[in-house]
């Protein structure tokens, strides 16, 4: 383990990774928007996949790269990506988290026909986007899969 993510641990959560992954039915919920965080600190997640329930990475330095990480944490439910360098190429990442239950994709490069591909996530209980321009076609497209 790199010195730099056992800063991160000890630094967020005054704990060495090591001695989080032992107890048993914890789990992470991170709030990360007040920290300087990149896709590295995105890896750092990843060994834990089902520790991590919620992530807020808004106004975050996250890409796809980070985007396509999150993608392992299977247990995640509750993403927050707004505001961040995200663009469309990491939607299809975000439809391998089958537990998602609530996404806000606020401002992130993206259009209604790229959000279609969310449709996969049958779990999906809020969806926030926010965009610029609006096809409506492909928006009416999306509600009609996504309404149970």
């Amino acid at each position: 383990m790199k010195k730099k993510e056992k800063r991160f641990w000890k630094q967020q959560f005054q704990c060495k990774p090591e001695d989080f992954e032992k107890q048993s039915g914890e789990q992470l919920n991170f709030n990360l928007w007040s920290i300087p965080l990149t896709d590295e600190i995105i890896s750092f997640l990843v060994p834990y996949p089902g520790k991590v329930f919620e992530i807020n990475l808004t106004h975050t330095d996250i890409t796809n790269e980070g985007g396509n990480m999150l993608s392992n944490l299977t247990q995640l439910k509750h993403l927050k990506l707004k505001d961040t360098a995200l663009i469309a190429d990491c939607i299809p990442f975000l439809t391998k988290l089958k537990n998602m239950e609530e996404l806000h994709l606020g401002f992130i490069k993206a259009n209604c026909k790229d959000l279609l591909l969310l449709s996969q996530l049958k779990s999906l209980k809020l969806l926030i986007v926010g965009m610029d321009k609006i096809n409506h076609g492909a928006l009416s497209e999306l509600l009609k899969k996504t309404q149970v």
